[in-house]
């Protein structure tokens, strides 16, 4: 339905979602739109929905000779609710900070979560705390950077679940020092806590996966992946070589309908960052354009989307949280 830009003409849609297009411009242009999502409002191209939020409609449709642009009207809750059908979801790192919060936005959309870190108590805690919230979830304590012990593990897992369908990789750790300073373990334990172990996880994971033709694998990276880091050698080296295995496993598992993706947090407040000196936290807030540190529930929202059904053509990508700091 055509709407010219003399006057405020209504006009009716019915069916669907409904939509209205705007012909030249969007002056006067006015309709009210009812589909599955119930009575809508347009007025210059934005859709609002009574008791929702107003949403953007604008879009260039050179497909209509007689158009410049076109407004869709659509239901918001189709856009926002993710799927997850019956999904097992196992994170690493999951006693505390980012891996906690990603641990609990999962289990809130509803999947099963295996809460993994070394330390029982950790991620026990964590496993409790869903199930005292109404959710599904156990614990697992073993070490990821021990390819024995993650063999073990996965094994133990795998008898009991068919597959573990949502693999977010995010144990870390740091031993920051200068390169001439820097020791042979300082090197190697970063290297095997947060690297190794995603391969590890992977190698043991995937076969299941790959048997019921889904799957979501998300590996937390970092800006220190992407920018480097004075004093993180070992830390920037295996957050950049995160991103690359990320980008391996997207095209070895395409074909099995797994995605593979990478997260690249910048500053998040974490246990981490809080050991860190005043003013190093108030120089970093200087650098990023928004001012501030993140939080883990920015990073896990967006694991949250990575792992659902809403996001199946995204794959090979590296999502940077990081409030501008690495643009």
């Amino acid at each position: 339905m055509d709407l010219g830009l003399t006057g405020a003409r209504r006009a009716l849609l019915r069916g669907g979602a409904g939509c209205a297009r705007l012909g030249g411009g969007l002056c006067g242009a006015r309709a009210d739109c009812a589909g599955s999502g119930g009575a809508v409002q347009m007025l210059a191209g934005v859709v609002s929905f009574p008791g929702r939020y107003p949403v953007a409609g604008i879009l260039r449709a050179p497909k209509y000779k007689n158009l410049s642009n076109f407004a869709i009207c659509f239901n918001m809750a189709d856009i926002m609710e993710l799927t997850y059908t019956d999904k097992v979801a196992l994170v690493s790192g999951a006693g505390r900070g980012i891996g906690r919060e990603i641990a609990l936005e999962l289990a809130k959309a509803g999947c099963t979560v295996i809460c993994v870190s070394r330390n029982e108590s950790s991620c026990g805690a964590v496993a409790e705390e869903i199930r005292a919230a109404g959710g599904k979830a156990e614990s697992f304590a073993f070490d990821v950077s021990d390819s024995a012990q993650v063999k073990a593990k996965c094994a133990e897992i795998l008898k009991k679940y068919e597959a573990v369908d949502i693999l977010v990789n995010n144990a870390g750790i740091t031993r920051d020092n200068l390169l001439m300073r820097m020791s042979d373990e300082e090197w190697n334990d970063v290297i095997s806590t947060n690297l190794s172990s995603c391969f590890y996880l992977c190698r043991n994971l995937v076969r299941a996966m790959m048997g019921k033709r889904w799957g979501r694998i998300i590996n937390i990276s970092s800006v220190s992946g992407i920018a480097g880091n004075a004093g993180q050698a070992n830390y920037s080296a295996a957050k950049a070589g995160i991103i690359g295995f990320t980008k391996t496993l997207a095209r070895e598992l395409a074909a099995r309908n797994i995605t593979s993706n990478a997260i690249a947090p910048g500053f998040i407040e974490t246990d981490m960052t809080a050991k860190l000196p005043e003013n190093i936290v108030e120089a970093a807030k200087a650098a990023i354009p928004l001012k501030r540190l993140g939080k883990p529930a920015d990073i896990a929202k967006i694991c949250a989307f990575l792992a659902s059904e809403e996001a199946s053509y995204i794959t090979g990508q590296t999502i940077s949280v990081n409030g501008g700091l690495v643009i």
